[in-house]
């Protein structure tokens, strides 16, 4: 076991920790949280004339109470005062002097000290910070390489990869998302590849040690990046696409690119409003203000149709932007959840995601075209569909795959894993992950159907033609 280097300040050691049963957890009850950091955990391009270093809770906090805990010597900033807590009574700073190229790990409270406690004497679930400071001079002739001259095939000692392995093993088993609603046994998988992590011997071999183990999380937001490149540890298994693009845009005439977002124009005939998605990632500011003032300019067409079966993700406030030119008055939807304690079912508060009203929105018969395609953000634009009454969904469920990522660096390795975050759920309550969103008109065609056409889109405009004569 490494040796804990501790720094901890304690005015008042009376107040016990109080406990409470799970079913009797309150925001008032529960244990305080850590919610920002400041540098953020995972960060590598600190600057290292930084010289606090903050930690904000979810609640308030006893005033001159802390436990700041490190791992070794090495890794331990240098202090430069005492710890203080600002007016907020929320936020604790650690004065330090930091140096350049450098990575410090430092806990939060830890298992053994928990003096970082709430006004009613509960102790903060403990936190890891893990962040590196950019810079640094080249090394001594003789002296250990830094991580970025390390070759991911050249030999790493046992102890560093096992610390690496501990330290995204904690952070993930005290803030990964869906360990409760996938029934994961994440401690059994520590045992399984915690050894074999680390005489994995290279960040090579190391790398694809970490890939096999997060395999089992079945998670599309859970990846590696490292010197070489990403690395997807999942997945999750489609069908077949339910479109034929080629085959739809040839019944759009007034066709426009929107950059490489998506394609606007009006079907031939029927005269609607048509948006067809190419790649929600690659939507920008300026092609999201095209489709706006698109659907501005088709404010006297009868109907609109809305094809985002390969909205792939990306930004979602991009994606709000065009929802809100449909919405006509404000409205939750989707709902979101967040670990907010060392047990995998412990969460904080849900948080609405809410669509605001467009200032002159289209409120005419408007059909959306969803598939298996549709996943994470692109997901997160389906929830907005389906919550205004005048859309209609056709097609096939979604992916069910939103996870809000972020990314976790391991100690003393160019390796950053990226995680869910949240639960994603529907404005009832319901998680979304492996589930994805139902249409409205579930449409099932064979593969074999969209060889020389798209029967789900021939589908869709006939939907909204019945829909436009319901509403006369």
């Amino acid at each position: 076991m490494p040796r804990w280097i501790l720094f901890c300040v304690i005015i008042s050691t009376a107040a016990a920790g109080a406990t409470c049963r799970a079913d009797d957890v309150t925001v008032k009850t529960a244990p305080p949280v850590v919610v920002r950091t400041v540098p953020e955990a995972g960060s590598t391009e600190v600057d290292p004339k930084t010289i606090e270093i903050k930690v904000t809770f979810s609640k308030d906090m006893q005033d001159g109470s802390w436990s700041w805990a490190g791992q070794s010597d090495d890794t331990y900033p240098k202090v430069d005062g005492t710890p203080k807590y600002l007016p907020d009574k929320r936020t604790c700073v650690l004065p330090v002097k930091l140096a350049p190229g450098k990575t410090y790990a430092l806990w939060i409270n830890s298992e053994k000290f928990k003096n970082f406690k709430d006004t009613d004497g509960r102790s903060a679930v403990p936190y890891l910070l893990v962040f590196q400071t950019k810079g640094g001079a080249s090394p001594k002739e003789g002296s250990t390489p830094s991580k970025k001259q390390v070759s991911v095939d050249d030999a790493v000692a046992e102890k560093v990869l096992a610390w690496a392995f501990a330290a995204l093993w904690e952070d993930m088993d005290r803030n990964y998302s869906y360990f409760d609603l996938k029934k994961i046994d994440w401690t059994a998988l520590q045992e399984r590849y915690r050894k074999k992590a680390a005489k994995a011997g290279t960040v090579r071999q190391f790398v694809a040690v970490l890939k096999e183990m997060l395999s089992h999380l079945r998670d599309g937001h859970v990846w590696i990046e490292w010197p070489e490149g990403q690395v997807a540890t999942y997945r999750a298994p489609v069908r077949f696409n339910n479109y034929n693009r080629q085959a739809t845009l040839a019944q759009l005439e007034e066709k426009k690119e929107c950059g490489m977002f998506a394609v606007i124009g009006k079907t031939k005939g029927d005269n609607f409003g048509a948006i067809v998605l190419i790649r929600q990632s690659r939507a920008d500011a300026a092609s999201v203000k095209q489709v706006v003032d698109f659907i501005h300019a088709m404010k006297e067409a009868p109907g609109f149709l809305l094809d985002l079966r390969d909205a792939n993700g990306g930004n979602e406030q991009l994606a709000q932007e065009i929802a809100q030119q449909f919405c006509g008055k404000e409205t939750i939807y989707a709902k979101s959840k967040y670990r907010a304690g060392p047990s995998h079912a412990d969460f904080g508060p849900i948080y609405d995601r809410t669509l605001k009203a467009g200032a002159n929105p289209f409120l005419k018969p408007v059909v959306c075209l969803i598939g298996p395609r549709c996943v994470s953000s692109g997901e997160g634009f389906v929830q907005m569909m389906k919550c205004l009454p005048h859309i209609t969904l056709v097609g096939s469920r979604t992916r069910g795959s939103s996870g809000n990522p972020k990314p976790f660096q391991l100690p003393a390795l160019d390796v950053s894993v990226y995680y869910s975050r949240w639960v994603d759920l529907m404005p009832d309550g319901t998680p979304i992950e492996g589930a994805g969103i139902a249409p409205d008109l579930e449409l099932n065609f064979p593969a074999a159907d969209y060889a020389e056409k798209d029967p789900t889109w021939e589908r869709a405009v006939e939907t909204l033609r019945k829909k436009i004569v319901e509403k006369k």
